[in-house]
């Protein structure tokens, strides 16, 4: 049941990894496609069906499921499937078939595989804070191990042959999810952007519900993989997080030196917010957790830590809400729901 994975910590939101005061986690994904079959958006129902069958009895041979869990995404009601998109486990478009399809999640939430969403395999590691190489190298393990049993789409002139062209090659995507309040406060982000647009890489505002975060929280992730491996894409993206990060705490500083009551009147007022409102949209909700995660960054709220953050951010999403109080909710009930989230959290 995919309910199970509620009360299961999931491993990226333990803030453990490097620089997870800026950068909340890393992702990498590999792209793969079985040799003897189209790319799924041309398969039929019956050769969907059959690629499931024959990806899921390879994870099972490979003993996978004894340390994750298999869900059909047939299977799974709407709620469900929006929670694993909210846990970061799924694509928001995967969720949206009704063909054969479904994901392996491992116990610690750390690695997905999904089977025929735009690619028959993808593999997917998260990790926090900085860890690129060690989310690289958890994913390209259990790569090899699948190669070993599957026969991969692959062209000794292109590389892995993937459903979208960005991807011919190596299949391989890697991003990291970064939080900038000193360069939004400091209006720094546009010329930040274009500095990194300068470097093949792209800078945005991260997507979903997280986007009213007052526009804090930016997705960092390279533009493409043509002409470089896997390991001088992760050397570029990890020396380009470095320098953002570097640029972001020294921000920071320069705020705190410069105008130190403005942002402990933003922080002190995130937290009074957080423990007596009684009725928080999702906006207003995420936009009080990125003041509170700067406050604990900072220094300024030491009584909580950056895991709590973390929790309660993915906690106080919607589908999060309903699946934990077992109802359908509609918008005053999620923002009474959340309020009692976050003022329990930070009493």
């Amino acid at each position: 049941m995919v309910e199970t994975l509620l009360d299961k910590k999931a491993e990226w939101l333990t803030a453990a990894g490097t620089e997870a005061d800026v950068a909340v986690y890393t992702r990498c994904r590999l792209h793969r496609n079985l040799a003897d079959f189209p790319f799924p958006g041309q398969c039929t129902l019956d050769e969907r069906r059959a690629v499931e069958e024959r990806v899921s009895s390879a994870l099972e041979g490979l003993n996978l499921l004894s340390t994750g869990a298999y869900f059909p995404i047939a299977d799974l009601s709407a709620l469900e499937r929006r929670f694993l998109v909210e846990r970061r486990l799924v694509a928001p478009t995967f969720v949206e078939t009704e063909a054969p399809a479904g994901v392996y999640v491992s116990d610690d939430q750390g690695l997905t595989i999904s089977i025929n969403d735009e690619n028959h395999i993808t593999i997917t590691c998260i990790a926090s804070g900085l860890q690129l190489q060690d989310a690289w190298s958890r994913m390209s393990l259990l790569d090899d191990m699948l190669a070993g049993t599957l026969d991969y789409a692959f062209s000794e002139r292109l590389g892995y042959l993937t459903s979208s062209v960005r991807d011919v090659g190596t299949g391989f995507r890697a991003s990291v999810l970064l939080h900038f309040p000193g360069l939004n406060v400091a209006n720094l982000l546009s010329a930040v952007t274009e500095d990194v647009a300068m470097k093949r890489h792209w800078l945005e505002s991260f997507p979903e519900a997280a986007r009213a975060a007052q526009g804090e929280l930016h997705l960092l992730r390279h533009i493409t993989n043509h002409g470089r491996t896997d390991e001088e894409t992760l050397f570029h993206l990890k020396h380009l997080a470095g320098e953002l990060i570097t640029k972001e705490r020294e921000t920071r500083d320069q705020l705190r030196n410069d105008a130190p009551l403005q942002i402990e009147d933003r922080v002190g007022r995130a937290l009074g917010v957080a423990r007596h409102a009684r009725l928080l949209a999702t906006a207003e909700g995420n936009s009080l957790l990125s003041s509170l995660r700067l406050g604990v960054s900072s220094g300024m709220l030491d009584q909580f830590s950056l895991q709590l953050i973390n929790e309660v951010f993915i906690a106080s999403q919607n589908a999060h809400i309903e699946m934990r109080s077992g109802r359908i909710c509609d918008e005053l009930q999620l923002s009474a729901e959340r309020a009692d989230l976050l003022r329990a959290s930070f009493a």
